[in-house]
């Protein structure tokens, strides 16, 4: 109705009954494997990150984006301990997937998010705790759009022609890469025995010794 993705939190199963856009996912619920193999490369999966190697694990095994832990404190989850701006920042360097932030963001710390190298943010009380949930939604936005770099057109289609480009190459990285199993080192993978044919067949793809232009998840692989 309003054409905007629909993402489930947490419930996997709750995202294939709706056929839904996607699924956001926690380091608690089904892991990114299994729901890659569920829902298939043409949905949205995030993960919620607290640590880089969280966040570098979430990129080798197929998340769209991260969210992060909470960067301030925060009613909704009075439990978690801030990694303030120095730990979002860390997630946002140590990967190439966009990183949104969460936790305790309001008109006040929204624009500190956005150039500490949020793609966005995901916010609740600021919003709906609000007298005015609209006038709060439009505030916010326009706080985080004026903090956003400013790309051009032509920007957005070559980044959109090069993350086309990953999307269809990721699926030969990732299955050459699983989890379990003896391993050994080639380049930047970690490859299984089993898994050298679909490399020579990625690797047909992607040059040996090359990258996609500005697609660092893309790495090189040979």
């Amino acid at each position: 109705r309003y054409q905007v993705p629909l993402l489930i939190n947490d419930r996997v199963d709750v995202a294939l009954a709706i056929g839904c856009d996607g699924v956001h996912v926690g380091q608690d619920d089904m892991p990114l494997p299994q729901v890659r193999a569920l829902l298939g490369w043409d949905k949205i999966v995030g993960c919620t990150v607290r640590t880089e190697a969280q966040a570098r694990q979430a990129l080798l095994q197929g998340a769209d984006y991260l969210g992060s832990a909470a960067i301030y404190a925060t009613p909704t989850k009075p439990e978690s301990k801030p990694i303030g701006h120095g730990g979002f920042a860390g997630l946002c360097t140590a990967v190439s997937l966009p990183v949104l932030g969460i936790g305790g963001i309001n008109l006040g710390n929204a624009e500190a998010v956005i150039r500490s190298g949020a793609a966005g943010v995901a916010v609740v009380s600021a919003i709906v705790g609000a007298d005015d949930i609209t006038h709060a939604t439009r505030a916010l936005r326009n706080a985080v759009e004026a903090s956003l770099p400013d790309w051009s057109a032509a920007h957005a289609q070559v980044a959109a022609d090069h993350c086309a480009q990953v999307q269809a190459l990721r699926p030969f990285i990732q299955v050459v890469s699983p989890a379990g199993g003896p391993k050994r080192a080639r380049g930047s993978c970690w490859v299984q025995p089993e898994g050298q044919r679909l490399l020579e067949r990625a690797q047909a793809v992607v040059l040996p010794g090359k990258e996609l232009p500005h697609c660092s998840e893309a790495s090189t692989i040979a």
